[in-house]
């Protein structure tokens, strides 16, 4: 694929997607010439691989000089930046500089200036830089259930994502919450794993006592019972408050079981309302901390380096930053077809519009998408989450796919080239 165009942000970044040329070799050669002007200490490159990895960068130049440089390529998607500082291009304000890349002898790129905006021109480059037909960026070796995903990354993979989950999701009446929670949620991972108890994300003690227990039914607060301690009562609460929504939009998610899940009612409030809102999940500042809970889980005003510091956010603790992270994601995939109209219908309710971006495909905005990206690397899959899975599937009939393949999220939304990617350059 060739252009005769600008391209943006005085940089040539050859995409990490597709292939468009197969190399038949173990190690592809990739030449880097360069042929620096009167100003080549404002002249940089760098290449990475699909994950980000840093594999080779520009030394410093001296000006009017030669330089080429070789590098043996593994299969891989390739990503190759070029910044020049001045904005004023490698030819010809101060010289004739130019930049070629020749992958197994062919030029791929051919870079020689950036116009008077900061735009560079390419003579000729290729969007899809790919070494011996690689495919580790595209979501391979699927569960059977999510075939029809094969080989697809970004949002085209989301979507048939979505179109999977959707078709095999049967819809269960909220009465029937509490007993699969009473049935499913039972402590055998945790303290003397006896299965007594139901385990609570936020006042479970991974590494010691508990500083109570709930027993399955029992102790199910009454209707409409909101302590205003810790310890009195447990209900189920939506991870994702969908009661911001409105009627007519939060069905049926306000029923779906992948994000439901039996919590301390007094922790569960205090997540829910703020100035009748939700807090959104989100680290939260070391210096504004109003409260915190016995098992650690707290809330205050979001981390200052986080993007979200005017508000209040929800923390939980670490052990189960990951399944809250896996449980949202799933609903961006799930419910990809409502989720634009949200921000639309709950224009009263400031905590939706703070953590959504009004889109069906990035669906978060950036802070709220790279703390859950965060928090799903940091805690990976459990064996709770997996035996939960199981069960929601004999449940309603669906998976959440970033359970059974936790790889998806990165090749959903860590993807070069979408409107998610913003959030991890």
């Amino acid at each position: 694929m060739k252009f005769k165009n600008t391209y943006a942000a005085m940089a040539l970044c050859l995409l990490a997607v597709g292939c468009a040329k197969e190399h038949e070799y173990d190690n592809t050669m990739l030449v880097i010439e360069v042929m620096t002007d009167r100003a080549a200490g404002e002249l940089s490159w760098a290449l990475y691989d699909a994950d980000a990895n840093k594999i080779r960068q520009s030394q410093d130049y001296d000006n009017e000089t030669y330089y080429e440089e070789v590098i043996a390529l593994q299969p891989n998607s390739y990503r190759f930046v070029l910044t020049d500082t001045g904005n004023d291009g490698i030819c010809c304000t101060h010289g004739a500089g130019r930049v070629t890349l020749k992958l197994d002898g062919e030029v791929i790129a051919n870079v020689e200036e950036f116009d008077e905006n900061g735009e560079l021109f390419v003579d000729e480059y290729i969007s899809r830089f790919d070494v011996a037909n690689y495919t580790g960026h595209l979501a391979t070796n699927l569960r059977p259930e999510y075939q029809a995903a094969e080989g697809l990354r970004g949002y085209e993979l989301k979507t048939a994502l979505h179109q999977i989950s959707s078709a095999n999701h049967t819809i269960q009446s909220t009465s029937l919450i509490n007993d699969f929670i009473a049935e499913n949620d039972l402590d055998v991972y945790f303290d003397d794993k006896q299965g007594v108890d139901i385990v609570d994300i936020f006042s479970e003690n991974p590494t010691g006592q508990d500083p109570y227990n709930y027993l399955p039914i029992v102790d199910v607060c009454e209707s409409g019972s909101y302590p205003d301690e810790e310890g009195v009562c447990y209900s189920y609460a939506r991870m994702f408050r969908t009661e911001l929504l409105g009627s007519s939009n939060r069905y049926p998610m306000d029923r779906d079981i992948h994000h439901i899940l039996g919590v301390d009612s007094s922790i569960g409030s205090l997540h829910r309302t703020d100035s009748n809102n939700a807090k959104p999940f989100g680290f939260v500042s070391p210096y504004d901390s109003q409260w915190k809970g016995k098992n650690g889980t707290e809330y205050g005003y979001g981390h200052p380096e986080r993007g979200n510091q005017n508000y209040f956010v929800f923390e939980p603790i670490n052990e189960f930053k990951g399944d809250i992270a896996r449980a949202l994601l799933y609903l961006a995939i799930r419910y990809e077809d409502k989720v634009s109209n949200w921000i639309d219908v709950s224009n009263s309710n400031v905590s939706v519009s703070r953590i959504l971006d009004g889109s069906n495909d990035k669906v978060f905005k950036t802070w709220q998408l790279r703390t859950l990206m965060e928090w799903h690397l940091n805690d990976p899959v459990s064996q709770k989450e997996r035996d939960r899975n199981d069960a929601a599937q004999r449940y309603q009939g669906n998976r959440n796919p970033l359970i059974d393949h936790p790889e998806l999220v990165k090749l959903i939304w860590q993807v070069e080239g979408t409107t998610a990617w913003e959030a991890f350059e």
